[in-house]
């Protein structure tokens, strides 16, 4: 044996390159290669690319609906901005409202509380000229009664005519003074 070939050491080559036909190798590695690529293409790839496009198709159909809910969005909130405003525009014209009537109620209870004012006054003034009227009356009846009171006493003492006329007279003065004082009371 030692006669006979050189091995791949004695060679100073490599021992996996000590092939007697490399070239076989690389045609047996590029046939595998190719019924592994066959394979792959005829099974597997078409399953990635199945599991590729119902990716896709998740992810469009993922985005038409994420694009759908942003359109309703967009909507609800137009909607609600609309209600927001027309509920603005109900509380402005609430409020408006609610000021009117408040004037008008203030307004008719100042023309109720005037015209209670003008009521008490009159009342007061029929009293006032009742009261007068009153004290009138008992004025004339104790001017009356003084004047009665002045003739009995002429008629008791008999007087001369003097002496009456000055009686007369303060009693005239008495009742003139009384009529004057109850004409400033009131």
């Amino acid at each position: 044996m030692a006669g006979m070939a050189r091995t791949s050491e004695e060679e100073g080559l490599m021992p996996q390159f000590a092939h007697p036909a490399p070239w076989a190798d690389v045609v047996w590695t590029l046939v595998i290669f190719l019924l592994f690529a066959l394979a792959v293409r005829r099974w597997v790839l078409p399953q990635v690319f199945a599991a590729l496009d119902a990716r896709r198709k998740a992810i469009a159909d993922e985005q038409e609906k994420l694009k759908r809910r942003a359109e309703a969005a967009a909507r609800l909130k137009a909607r609600y901005a609309r209600k927001l405003a027309q509920a603005e525009r109900e509380a402005e014209a609430l409020l408006a409202r609610a000021e009117d009537e408040a004037r008008r109620l203030r307004e008719a209870r100042l023309a109720e509380a005037r015209a209670r004012i003008a009521q008490m006054k009159r009342e007061a003034e029929e009293e006032l000229h009742a009261e007068a009227l009153r004290v009138q009356r008992a004025l004339r009846k104790e001017a009356a009664r003084l004047a009665v009171d002045a003739a009995e006493k002429l008629l008791q003492e008999s007087i001369d005519e003097a002496k009456a006329r000055l009686l007369t007279e303060k009693a005239l003065q008495a009742i003139e003074a009384l009529s004057q004082s109850s004409s400033a009371n009131e």
